[in-house]
């Protein structure tokens, strides 16, 4: 008989288990340290792209708070108010295998893929919140609305064990995912600002 020769699935090792306390940690260590980034570029740098089609640091500044400010909608949604959500761009279906595959690696690796794009909801200027986004050129101002806005997330999720959030390929991910995704997303966006491409 001849060897089955079926191909498997390889997935990335589980990233190992972590405390609420040292996820929580982690993602509030990534938003200071990138605010701290933020606040110590030069006056002249904050409303100019970091490479010729990439975003500005005040650009990046308000698509991390449209991506805190969506989550905060679907975790706490005001009675009558809008409820925004991120719109799926993968079948359903896949989005488990996305979670155990890329995700996981994501997280395992603390990177997000070169050439990953912002869903339309997160894009500056464009998103369905960006009309009401605080940021204006107030460096201090953008950046104290960040990490506020940042701490409100961390705190409900943290209350909520089952809580989940909306991801645009990896679907519905649960509380201590989110948590380290966040964080990984938010060291990505530093390191733009610390060495721009």
């Amino acid at each position: 008989m001849g060897e089955d020769t079926q191909a498997t699935a390889v997935f990335p090792p589980t990233p190992p288990r972590m405390t609420l306390e040292t996820l929580r940690a982690g993602h509030r260590d990534s938003v200071l340290a990138f605010a701290r980034t933020a606040a110590a570029l030069p006056e002249a740098a904050w409303p100019a792209a970091t490479a010729p089609g990439r975003w500005s640091p005040e650009e990046i500044t308000q698509h991390l708070w449209l991506t805190y400010t969506i989550a905060l909608s679907e975790l706490a949604p005001h009675p009558g108010g809008p409820r925004h959500r991120i719109r799926p761009r993968v079948p359903r279906l896949m989005q488990p295998l996305l979670r155990l595959s890329v995700m996981r690696r994501i997280i395992r690796d603390g990177r997000f893929p070169e050439g990953a794009r912002a869903p339309s909801e997160l894009r500056p200027t464009a998103g369905p919140a960006a009309a009401s986004t605080p940021l204006t050129a107030v460096r201090g101002d953008a950046l104290s609305s960040l990490t506020a806005r940042a701490a409100q997330v961390e705190e409900l999720l943290a209350a909520h064990p089952g809580a989940r959030l909306s991801h645009h390929i990896f679907g519905r991910i649960g509380r201590d995912d989110a948590l380290r995704l966040l964080a990984v997303h938010n060291a990505h966006h530093q390191r733009q600002l610390s060495s721009p491409a």
